[in-house]
């Protein structure tokens, strides 16, 4: 007959410990498992762990981290409001995420007190508050954006005229003048087309920005390029289109052409 030996140590001290499920403020850890007592503000109930995985010592904070998903959910919602908080438009999704993990961050931090992940709830409050001064960034950066594109559909009353276009040694040469007829100094990008003439074939396309003009004053443009390598030896004639005016290119970013 085998005489049993001793019962095992507790792995713990038998005593109420946060609950690491989070659904109650305490649960009590007879020193090898959790088990079904649970207390909320004084309140003794009995509520069965879903399992076994919380059978061990209480974890790092007093309980898991498995019970503070909110934290998760601030930290998350941080970092994407810092993704989405700079683009044009798209701030205002930054900014409803910045705002989210706000509040999920200060959720979070009271409930790290009980089930653990402070460190998650924090970071996700900083990426929030940082998320709400991106979004503002996104803001200004949007304002901005439809004012230059605002300026670029909509140029200032003008005069354009193109003054000349030929071929000089194996290059285009465009020249041309343009009259501000608004009532404020203004920037206008000019646009011609050049052809072969009698087919309408294009050979090149003039773009050229004319910046800073004052009410009332006309300014000179030019542009010279080789002909394309087709053409370079038998094109001696070419013809301009009317040329197209807008406005300054948004943030004078200028394709090339």
């Amino acid at each position: 007959m085998t005489v049993p030996g001793p019962p095992p140590s507790p792995a713990v001290r038998p005593d109420w410990y946060p609950d690491p499920t989070g659904r109650h403020e305490y649960r009590y850890h007879n020193g090898v498992v959790w088990t079904a007592d649970v207390a909320t503000d004084g309140e003794r109930y009995v509520d069965p762990i879903p399992d076994r995985t919380h059978g061990g010592r209480p974890g790092p904070g007093g309980g898991s981290p498995a019970g503070n998903g909110i934290a998760v959910a601030a930290l998350t919602c941080g970092i994407l409001s810092l993704a989405f908080g700079w683009m044009p438009v798209l701030f205002v999704v930054g900014a409803l995420l910045a705002v989210l993990a706000v509040v999920f961050g200060i959720v979070g931090l009271r409930r790290s007190r009980r089930v653990g992940r402070r460190g998650f709830a924090l970071a996700g409050l900083i990426t929030g508050i940082a998320g709400v001064a991106m979004a503002v960034a996104g803001l200004v950066f949007t304002i901005a954006l439809f004012r230059a594109l605002d300026r670029y559909e909509n140029p200032e009353p003008h005069v354009v005229a193109v003054t000349t276009c030929a071929v000089e040694d194996g290059q285009v040469l465009v020249e041309g003048t343009l009259r501000n007829e608004g009532d404020v100094r203004a920037g206008f990008t000019v646009v011609v087309t050049v052809e072969r003439p009698g087919s309408g074939l294009t050979v090149a396309t003039v773009r050229r920005p004319v910046e800073r003009v004052a009410a009332g004053a006309t300014a000179e443009w030019s542009f010279r390029r080789p002909l394309p390598g087709d053409d370079g030896g038998s094109l001696d004639r070419v013809t301009c289109a009317d040329p197209e005016v807008t406005g300054p290119l948004p943030f004078g970013v200028v394709p090339p052409g």
